[in-house]
C-alpha cells in the first residue's frame, strides 16, 4: 500500500483495518522468538560465558548447539512461509517491499524527512510507507545469508549420509569454513542491530500515528483515519 497525502478537508475519524493475516502473525512472533533463542546459544558457541556444572549436565556445548540448530530450522520453516505469504500476495503485496511506482518512490524521500526533522509527522500510510518496505528487503537479505552461512556450517559436521551433506557445496561459496563462520557472527550482529531498530521504530511511529502499529502485530487491525482508508479504496478502484 502506498504512502498517502493528507487532503485539505479531511475526515478524522478512526476505523479498524484489517492489515496483518493471522498466518503473518503467526510468522513473525516464531522469527522473533527464534532470533531471540539464536542469539542467546550463538553466543555462547562463539564464546561461553558460563561453565557446566561437573555433574548433571557436563555436555552443554553439545546441548547449546542442537538447541541452535533445530531453533535455526523452525526458524528456517517460520520465514520460508512469511516469505511465501507475500509472494501469494502478488504484485500488490510485493509493492510493500518494492518500490515499483513513482508514489512508492516519494514515499521513502518523506519518510526520511521526518528521521531527520524535515517533517514534523511521518507520511501516512494502511501497511507500510516505502522507507519501511527497504528497510524489510535489507532485513530479507540478511536473513538469507545468515540461513546460508548456518547451512554451510551444519552441512560440515553433518554425517555423509545426511540431506544436509548436499550442502556442502555453499562452503566453498563462501570461501571456506572460517569465513563463512565469520560472516555467520558479523551477520548475526547486523541482525541484532536490525531488530533493535525494527522496535524502535515501531514504537515510535505507533506512538505518533496513533494507528495502534503495535497492537495490530497481535490483533491484526491498525485504526486509521477515515479518509486515508477512503483514499486507498480510491486508488485501488482506479
Amino acid at each position: 500500500m502506498t504512502a498517502l497525502s493528507e487532503p485539505a478537508a479531511r475526515d478524522d475519524r478512526r476505523v479498524p483495518v484489517y492489515v496483518r493475516s493471522l498466518p503473518a502473525r503467526i510468522c513473525h512472533w516464531i522469527i522473533f522468538l527464534c532470533f531471540l533463542i539464536l542469539v542467546f546459544t550463538g553466543l555462547y558457541i562463539a564464546r561461553p560465558f558460563f561453565q557446566a556444572p561437573v555433574r548433571g549436565q557436563p555436555f552443554l556445548m553439545g546441548t547449546m548447539r542442537l538447541i541452535h540448530f533445530y531453533t535455526a530450522l523452525t526458524f528456517d520453516i517460520a520465514f520460508g512461509a512469511e516469505i511465501g505469504l507475500i509472494l501469494i500476495g502478488g504484485f500488490r503485496e510485493w509493492g510493500h517491499y518494492v518500490p515499483f511506482t513513482r508514489k512508492r518512490w516519494s514515499s521513502i524521500g518523506e519518510s526520511l524527512k521526518f528521521y531527520v526533522f524535515l517533517r514534523r509527522r511521518p507520511p501516512p500510510s494502511i501497511a507500510i510507507d516505502g522507507l519501511d518496505g527497504l528497510i524489510f528487503l535489507f532485513g530479507f537479505a540478511v536473513d538469507v545469508l545468515i540461513i546460508c552461512t548456518g547451512f554451510a556450517l551444519w552441512a560440515d559436521i553433518t554425517s555423509y549420509n545426511s540431506p544436509l551433506a548436499l550442502l556442502r557445496f555453499l562452503i566453498p561459496i563462501f570461501g571456506g569454513l572460517a569465513t563463512a563462520r565469520w560472516l555467520h557472527h558479523v551477520l548475526m550482529w547486523v541482525g541484532i542491530a536490525y531488530v533493535l531498530q525494527h522496535v524502535i521504530r515501531v514504537f515510535m511511529l505507533s506512538a505518533v500515528r496513533r494507528d495502534g502499529t503495535v497492537d495490530s502485530m497481535v490483533s491484526g487491525y491498525k485504526y486509521l483515519p477515515a479518509w486515508a482508508v477512503e483514499e486507498a479504496d480510491e486508488r485501488r478502484r482506479h
